[in-house]
C-alpha cells in the first residue's frame, strides 16, 4: 500500500507572503486597530448622501444630523446601506452620469458597517463636520407656474388611476 503524505504548511505560508506583499488583510476590515466614529467617518457620509432627505420634518423618518438623532436608527442605517435600499437611486448609471447621485461607495459602505460593528461610537464633537445647510420645502428652484384646485378631490388608496 502506497503512503501519501501531504504538507499544507508550504502552500499556506505562500499565500501568507502572497496577500502580505500585494496588500491583502489577512483580518477583516471591523477587526483594524483604527476606531471608526460618528463624528469622524460616518456623519461626513450622511451629511453628503443623505443629509438632502434625512433632516428635522422632512420625507424621511429621521434626521441624520446629529449623533443623538442617528444613534437609535443605527441597525436600519446599517441594514439599508448593505442591501443599497439606502440611499435610494433609480437611475441608471449606464446612462450617464448624473450630478445628484447619491449612492455610497464600497468604502462608505464599509465604513459604516465598521461604525456598528464596532458598537457606533460617537466620537470626539471637535471631530464634527459643519452640519449642512437644508432648504425646507420646495427644492428644485422657482416653478414656471402654480395650480391650485378649486375644489378638494380625494384619491383612495384602492383607486385606478385616471389617465385622460
Amino acid at each position: 500500500m502506497l503512503s501519501i503524505k501531504i504538507t499544507l504548511a508550504a502552500p499556506l505560508a505562500a499565500l501568507a507572503a502572497l496577500c502580505l506583499t500585494s496588500g491583502f488583510a489577512l483580518t477583516p476590515a471591523s477587526t483594524a486597530s483604527s476606531s471608526v466614529t460618528f463624528t469622524r467617518d460616518v456623519a461626513p457620509i450622511l451629511y453628503e448622501h443623505c443629509a438632502m432627505c434625512h433632516t428635522p420634518n422632512d420625507l424621511a423618518p429621521f434626521s441624520v444630523l446629529t449623533y443623538k438623532d442617528v444613534r437609535p436608527w443605527v441597525r436600519s442605517i446599517r441594514e439599508k446601506v448593505i442591501t443599497r435600499e439606502m440611499p435610494p437611486w433609480h437611475a441608471d448609471p449606464r446612462y450617464g452620469h448624473f450630478k445628484n447621485d447619491s449612492r455610497l461607495t464600497k468604502k462608505d459602505i464599509d465604513t459604516i458597517v465598521a461604525w456598528t460593528d464596532q458598537g457606533a461610537k460617537e466620537g470626539d464633537p471637535k471631530d464634527l463636520p459643519q452640519i449642512p445647510a437644508y432648504i425646507e420645502g420646495w427644492r428644485i428652484g422657482k416653478p414656471d407656474q402654480v395650480f391650485s384646485m378649486t375644489e378638494e378631490y380625494t384619491i383612495k388608496p384602492d383607486d385606478p388611476d385616471n389617465v385622460y
